[in-house]
């Protein structure tokens, strides 16, 4: 038996109705202009050259060359949908006159290549321009090649006339196209056309040899004679004709194997009919011919005969006999029983002789031997159509042929009912049965698949890594192949309820061995099996029939474990790199923070993501994760921000109060890190539940606020002590005060201002650009201008009485 290929299957619709879009084809066309001849008349120096070109196509042209040496063997390619495009070659000579700008036409050739056509070069004479004065014939050597496309079977061209297509007796180009693997469809073109002007699909069709034509008056144009095959469907015919016997038999081979007839075409020895030879052979001649014949095969005795002297009973009984002989030899056709045709003969038989129809059932009463002899055959057929059912894959692929398999099933349901009647119980035994030979089916599918992808691991792996990959490329093959048995073979089971949905469990069970025996396999704390988890799971909750199955939630009870030490390591290894990050951390901008904070979100992220695509059938346990990852992103935010406060406090601390004080970048990172953290906590722990986000997301939340309004506030107050230092110094002018005394004969002058403003705009350049999150610096820009305008107001309050220098 074949092994079946999940991965290699194709669909494949043979019953489709055809459009003309259907028979589009693509050719390529080859033009080689290799030399031409009869332009002596030309002067030697003259330059020559030739264009070419497809209609409604690009026009390509030769190099340049001598009159003397017109040689070139250039090659032109051209792209067509036409069968029967039309390819047209010019001669030109350069102009060498200063007058006219376009060049000396000399000749053109116009061609109707076609897929016949051989690459050999031929001369062929071109026209001449209606203006030359030369009586020598220009020719030119030209090889022109059209490729056949992967399509198309035949082309050519035939006479043809039809019953329903293509009425009137005419001669045509005929083009046999594949159109899928059990579709054809021979179609006509015209000239330049891409369309086919009329087609048929050729499905249904008999094809084979004939003596004549239908007409008398189908003849060819030429008088010539014409060699006929015929194409015969249950009311239509269409008769064809071609030149030679040839490329008759070319014809009917290539339509034979497109119609998958099982009649063979074979040709007949008579002589067809010619019109060379004089007036064709009446009517009347050729029924007596028929006579004849009728005659030498013994026919005239028995139409002759008188009906009452034969024994009419003992007819029946041999005419039924050799009719189930003829049914049971042939080989392509019987399932068994009498054909519709048969039966028909026997029941006219009946009528016509007035045999009773009761002596149809006592002229096949069968003896003890031919008892025996029919249930050896019995228990050999039924034996063979189990094995047919069991590998319906192999001997059924994509459900063809149409219809046999539903066929065989039927046949195996009468084998088994009792005289064909189909009580309660028997059918529930047959159905008992079914599921047997669909258990059966499952492990042969399952060991084909098997055998088929075992020692496909990769080559450089270890024996677990290469175990677990051809349980994931095994995994891929069986789900392939029971979405495809559901596709091509649902109609055929869908009349014993249940039977898929078995052979896919019985199939899955099978699987589940080699798959716990891959996953043992694995050392403890590797997680590439998280990979056939997913693929499992994202076939298994799609399909109504094995969501939440035996074989499902076997697959939940052997991942569980694993999903929630892979959470426990994650979680730990998360915490161990705060620490130790945050210990190394040089406050470098990196990203929206720093390395340890972007790290931190990166990983929380990727944890989140695995949650996600794991996509957890059961509602109760996926929940958890989702709720343990969310909390767990509170915590480990919460205590990154945690050490990015104490950093901030402590480098503000160690900032000197001086008039030109400037802010460490580091202080910016420090609040970049916790603007970037609130960012992404709605993504982090703001998953909703029960219609509100959880209360650790709310806390964590009012955390990173109140953290970066602490920010704020401990900025400003570091940035204004400049200020405060400033104003304190403006004090020392004040009138009726000890210092006034002694600074009175100074003045401040602008070296006071000019640190002062250098300082305040330099601060503000590096929050500008350092900062990057604007929501964190409007805010903060505001407060600090309403904190100056405070502390100067304050200070004009308390001296409005007095004068400033």
């Amino acid at each position: 038996g074949h092994i079946i290929n999940a991965s290699m299957l194709m669909s494949e619709d043979s019953e489709s109705t055809l459009t003309k879009s259907d028979t589009a084809l693509t050719f390529t066309l080859e033009v080689i202009i290799h030399e031409v001849q009869g332009i002596s008349f030309l002067q030697a120096h003259k330059i020559v050259y030739c264009t070419m070109e497809v209609e409604g196509g690009e026009k390509l042209r030769t190099d340049a060359a001598l009159a003397d040496k017109p040689k070139w063997r250039t090659q032109g390619d051209f792209k067509t949908n036409q069968p029967l495009p039309v390819l047209k070659i010019k001669l030109y000579t350069e102009n060498s006159s200063l007058i006219s700008l376009d060049d000396k036409e000399l000749g053109r050739l116009v061609l109707y290549p076609n897929s016949n056509w051989l690459e050999t070069p031929e001369n062929y004479v071109m026209t001449p321009k209606h203006h030359q004065n030369n009586n020598e014939k220009i020719k030119i050597k030209i090889g022109v090649k059209m490729d056949k496309p992967q399509g198309m079977k035949k082309c050519g061209y035939l006479y043809c006339m039809g019953q329903s297509h293509w009425k009137k007796w005419k001669k045509r180009f005929f083009v046999l196209i594949q159109v899928s693997q059990y579709t054809f469809a021979l179609c006509s073109f015209h000239t330049k056309k891409s369309d086919p002007q009329e087609m048929i699909q050729v499905d249904g069709y008999t094809v084979d040899y004939t003596d004549g034509p239908p007409d008398e008056n189908c003849k060819s144009e030429n008088k010539a004679e014409l060699f006929h095959f015929k194409g015969v469907k249950e009311g239509d015919w269409i008769s064809f004709a071609a030149s030679d016997e040839n490329d008759r038999q070319l014809w009917i081979q290539k339509l034979y194997q497109a119609t998958g007839q099982t009649h063979k075409p074979i040709p007949h020895n008579s002589v067809s009919i010619s019109v060379n030879s004089g007036r064709p052979l009446p009517i009347a001649f050729l029924l007596a011919i028929d006579r004849s014949r009728a005659r030498n095969h013994g026919m005239e005795d028995f139409v002759q005969a008188n009906p009452l002297d034969f024994d009419h009973n003992r007819l029946f009984s041999q005419l039924q006999s050799l009719s189930l002989e003829n049914r049971l030899n042939d080989s392509f056709t019987s399932l068994g029983w009498l054909s519709p045709g048969q039966k028909f003969l026997l029941d006219e038989f009946c009528s016509r002789y007035g045999v009773r129809s009761c002596y149809r059932h006592l002229s096949v009463t069968i003896t003890t031997q031919e008892k025996e002899m029919l249930d050896d055959i019995n228990s050999k057929l039924q034996a063979w159509l189990t094995k047919n059912i069991t590998n319906f894959w192999n001997y059924y692929p994509f459900g063809k042929p149409d219809g046999a398999l539903k066929a065989t099933v039927q046949l195996f349901e009468k084998l088994k009912m009792d005289d064909g009647r189909k009580t309660e119980n028997q059918q529930k035994e047959f159905a008992a049965e079914m599921k047997k030979l669909m258990e059966i089916a499952a492990l042969e599918n399952y060991t084909s698949l098997s055998s088929c992808i075992q020692g496909t691991g990769g080559g450089n792996g270890t024996d677990y890594e290469k175990k677990l990959e051809e349980v994931i490329v095994l995994a891929e093959s069986c789900r392939d192949l029971l979405r495809m048995t559901e596709e091509y073979y649902d109609d055929i089971w869908s009349k014993f309820p249940g039977l898929l949905n078995y052979h896919s469990e019985v199939l899955w069970s099978l699987f589940s061995v080699d798959m716990d025996d891959a996953i043992k396999a694995q050392p403890e704390d590797t997680w590439n099996c998280f990979m056939l988890f997913q693929l499992l799971n994202d076939y298994l909750k799609n399909e109504p029939n094995l969501r939440n199955g035996k074989f499902h939630k076997h697959l939940r009870l052997l991942f569980a474990p694993k999903v929630i030490r892979y959470i426990d390591l994650m979680e730990s290894s998360i915490a161990l790199s705060i620490n130790v990050n945050f210990q190394k951390e040089t406050w470098i901008p990196v990203e929206g923070g720093n390395a340890a904070s972007e790290d931190l979100l990166y990983k929380l992220g990727k944890l989140q993501q695995f949650v996600s695509y794991l996509s957890w059938p059961d509602e109760v346990f996926g929940k958890h994760l989702t709720q343990r990852i969310s909390l767990m992103a509170a915590d480990m935010i919460g205590s990154c921000v945690k050490r990015t406060s104490d950093f901030f406090e402590l480098k503000l601390k160690r900032g000197r109060r001086s008039i030109d004080y400037l802010l460490p970048p580091e202080i910016c990172v420090a609040i970049n890190v916790v603007v970037s953290c609130l960012r992404q906590l709605i993504e982090l722990c703001g998953n909703e539940t029960d219609g509100g986000q959880h209360h650790y997301h709310a806390d964590i939340k009012t955390y990173l606020n109140n953290t970066l309004l602490m920010f704020r506030n401990q900025l400003i107050e570091k940035l204004n002590a400049s200020t405060e230092l400033v104003l304190s110094k403006l004090a020392n002018y004040d009138e009726g005060t000890i210092t006034a005394s002694i600074f009175s004969w100074m003045k401040p002058g602008n070296e006071l201002a000019t640190n002062y403003i250098k300082t305040i705009g330099r601060n503000l350049k590096m929050l500008s650009e350092k900062i990057i999150h604007e929501e964190f610096m409007t805010p903060m820009f505001s407060c600090w201008y309403e904190k100056i305008l405070y502390l100067i107001n304050e200070w004009l309050t308390d001296r409005m009485d007095v004068s400033l220098h």
